[in-house]
């Protein structure tokens, strides 16, 4: 029986991680899915327990990137994510790094999504497993929010196979390239959010955007491998720019009214206790 969903998972060295995603994997409600574990050039022993689980579960495709992968632009699990996407069978398709687990009905709740014709991708809210942080992202987005900033985090997300396009490029944002390609082609349908904490984020591997700045140039460099001339892309990085000041100036009101709120707390509980 074909696949209706095919997860894509590089990994590289990730032998400390792979067990671990292949059973959240096997835990979801929705059954009917193919997971392509595609092996990146590791040196540790990950492979070794992928062919195993393979064996024990036809739904599970080890694979390994080709021989003749450009060792110059190993910057990413770009490669790896476009020899999944070749080999996927299913008309959805979802992304998960080796690091992020998923709620069990997390494909459950996406694929009912996806019944209506009218919506080309879905994605949800997520959480940290190391910082005890979430996120909340917007309920609906537009092809123009991709201009300013990166609204849907890989390992959240779910699209048809059609709107996959050339996949990933070569660039340090590989993910954000790709959403801008992928928004291309969106024409009337909707991006939502099924406004609920189904992806738990790892933080473990591979975080290369923590600095803002170099975020900022790795972000003119992905409008540029969109096809965006100097002009529009310098454009879009004062976009960038703006949005995520205004990110930062938000979250930082909050911290700090949540500090202010705490000390009012305590303030009062130490006046009843005194009372």
């Amino acid at each position: 029986m074909k696949p209706a969903v095919s997860i894509i998972t590089p990994y590289l060295n990730a032998e400390a991680f792979i067990l671990k995603l292949i059973e959240n994997i096997k835990l979801q409600t929705f059954s009917n899915w193919e997971l392509l574990l595609i092996d990146d050039d590791s040196s540790d022993g990950g492979h070794l327990k992928v062919e195993l689980a393979a064996s024990l579960d036809k739904r599970i495709k080890p694979l390994r990137s080709p021989k003749e992968r450009n060792k110059l632009s190993r910057i990413g699990p770009w490669f790896a994510r476009n020899f999944g996407l070749k080999n996927a069978q299913a008309n959805l398709i979802a992304f998960l790094d080796v690091d992020d687990l998923w709620h069990p009905q997390k494909l459950e709740f996406q694929v009912a999504m996806h019944q209506n014709k009218e919506i080309a991708v879905t994605y949800s809210n997520h959480s940290s497993r190391i910082i005890n942080a979430e996120r909340i992202f917007p309920s609906c987005v537009s092809s123009q929010d991709f201009l300013s900033h990166n609204p849907i985090p890989l390992s959240c997300s779910m699209l048809d196979k059609s709107l996959v396009g050339r996949g990933f490029t070569a660039t340090f944002l590989e993910d954000y390239c790709f959403w801008i390609d992928v928004s291309k082609r969106i024409e009337g349908q909707g991006i939502r959010n099924l406004n609920n904490f189904l992806t738990y984020y790892g933080e473990h591997l591979d975080n290369r955007n923590k600095n803002k700045f170099h975020s900022l140039i790795y972000s003119y460099q992905a409008y540029r491998a969109a096809g965006f001339g100097m002009f529009h892309s310098s454009l879009c990085c004062a976009r960038w720019i703006v949005h995520h000041s205004l990110r930062l100036f938000k979250e930082s009101f909050i911290r700090k009214s949540c500090q202010r709120f705490s000390t009012i707390d305590d303030h009062m509980l130490h006046h009843f206790e005194a009372n």
